[in-house]
């Protein structure tokens, strides 16, 4: 009735075996203990070794909310105009800070002064819900990921979570990867689709090759390009 093309349905398991489906992508949940040495004593020897190296590399970090938001802003726009992606307006990050109050946290790295990385992170009850991180490239030599996940997920064993969520990932990626090195459990998500005016699954993503192009002059643009633009694009994208 209200003339969609499609309606996307997102699921844990399959509702039903008729509608087709996408596979692409799985989620990431890592089990927490009171004593953060627990999981530390679990990780592989190679994966501690490079925690050690990033802890020795000078960096130090905030948490915090609303005043950290420009620093966690301005590293997400770098991060999405680097994936070819239209980044939303402060002011949705904002919203969601008011809106959920002391369940948002925000971290952000510091490096000789400079933020270099950043995440936002919501609790409910007894989970850590991973919501968006991103490290700048420039800096991937001070192993800076190892570090920032390392003081998020002891801080969440230390105020006593149960689960940290990594976030959704896409298969066989680095990301998926990366955090399958802290233990975490990967599980099948399942993107069921009603086709209505398509008679093909919707390609929305930054590997369609229809957006090769696109995507290639948005990584070129300037960063307060991308902010200003951004928002009138996301709004139209699924």
């Amino acid at each position: 009735k209200s003339g969609g093309d499609y309606l996307e349905l997102r699921h844990k398991k399959r509702s039903s075996g008729e509608l087709p489906v996408k596979t692409n992508k799985v989620s990431m949940t890592l089990k927490l203990d009171p004593d953060a040495e627990v999981l530390w004593n679990n990780f592989k020897t190679k994966h501690r070794t490079n925690i050690r190296r990033a802890y020795k590399n000078g960096m130090e970090i905030q948490i915090g909310r609303e005043n950290l938001l420009d620093e966690f802003y301005r590293i997400i726009s770098i991060g999405w105009r680097n994936l070819g992606t239209p980044i939303y307006r402060k002011s949705f990050f904002k919203n969601i800070l008011k809106a959920f109050e002391d369940s948002i946290e925000i971290y952000v790295v510091f490096y000789n002064g400079k933020a270099i990385a950043s995440a936002f992170n919501g609790t409910f009850r007894d989970t850590v819900e991973g919501m968006w991180t991103y490290s700048l490239r420039d800096f991937t030599r001070l192993q800076t990921n190892y570090f920032l996940y390392w003081e998020m997920i002891k801080r969440a064993c230390e105020e006593g979570h149960k689960i940290y969520h990594l976030g959704r990932s896409t298969k066989d990626t680095g990301a998926t990867f990366f955090k399958s090195k802290w233990n975490a459990s990967l599980k099948q998500l399942y993107w069921e689709y009603v086709l209505n005016k398509e008679d093909e699954l919707p390609g929305i993503s930054v590997d369609n090759p229809r957006y090769k192009i696109a995507i290639n002059i948005w990584r070129s643009l300037p960063v307060k390009t991308t902010q200003f633009l951004g928002p009138l694009i996301a709004k139209n994208i699924p």
